[in-house]
């Protein structure tokens, strides 16, 4: 049986009005008059989306296919961008429209270029729905569902595990990425803690993006600020006039040097 959710370029959650705005862009995209490649291509493209859409648009007939591909989970990686011919094709065709709608929405550009960021296809479904829908007023809450679903979809629910995910992604670090979304999927939410920890050992070099920046020294005692991509920073000991003290960590410098007053006075 056709998998009707790839043939239109939707996840399997995807709501009625994704489901209708792809519908309409993919059909503006093949329509006879407008598509300049190969006919028989285009009409065979344009009955496979009409058939998609004709099942995934009905409720009934969507939970009936539902039913009979219970079994079929949505394999695709997150970092898969499906169908890009197709989206600049349709982003030529609504290039003066959206132009326009940025005089009264400005935006719905920055909207764009965030989720583009994340992830080509979510940044079309945004689109689209602004587009086909006229909703370029709700922009903001398009974009906040958009994100979120698809967040919750490839690395679950924890936002721990998704800020490492968007900060891995905009880093380009997609093998980080991917070793999340892998990880989420086999061993599950609850598992997040172990997870991180796990992604910390492996990519030490990627939670620490500015190692001793901030280089000082106290009392015979040389320490630095290690400031992580995931957020906040350690002050670590460097040298030391006991050398028991290397590698040691601490939250903030003052409490460095509350440690190191106290290790002199022993």
């Amino acid at each position: 049986m056709k998998d009707y959710y790839s043939i239109l370029g939707v996840p399997r959650e995807a709501e009625a009005d994704l489901i209708k705005a792809t519908y309409l862009a993919l059909s503006k995209i093949y329509h006879p008059d407008v598509y300049k490649g190969d006919k028989k291509y285009a009409l065979k493209r344009m009955q496979d989306i009409n058939s998609a859409f004709e099942i995934l648009s009905d409720v009934n007939k969507r939970k009936a296919y539902d039913n009979k591909n219970k079994d079929t989970s949505d394999e695709t990686s997150f970092d898969d961008n499906e169908f890009q011919d197709e989206q600049s094709s349709y982003q030529n065709m609504i290039k003066d429209k959206w132009n326009f709608a940025k005089e009264y929405y400005p935006s719905i550009e920055i909207h764009y270029n965030k989720l583009f960021m994340l992830n080509k296809n979510l940044a079309w479904q945004f689109q689209i729905l602004c587009v086909e829908t006229k909703s370029f007023s709700n922009a903001d809450n398009i974009s906040k569902k958009l994100r979120n679903d698809w967040l919750i979809r490839y690395f679950g629910e924890k936002k721990d595990i998704q800020d490492i995910a968007v900060k891995a992604i905009n880093a380009k670090r997609i093998n980080i990425a991917k070793e999340l979304n892998k990880a989420v999927k086999l061993l599950g939410d609850d598992a997040y803690k172990v997870i991180i920890q796990r992604i910390k050992t492996k990519h030490p070099d990627f939670f620490v993006i500015d190692e001793g920046s901030k280089g000082s020294t106290y009392k015979g005692y040389e320490f630095i600020e290690m400031r992580y991509l995931s957020g906040g920073s350690k002050w670590k000991i460097v040298h030391a006039p006991k050398q028991v003290s290397i590698g040691m960590e601490f939250e903030d410098e003052e409490r460095l040097k509350h440690y190191i007053d106290y290790n002199e006075s022993l």
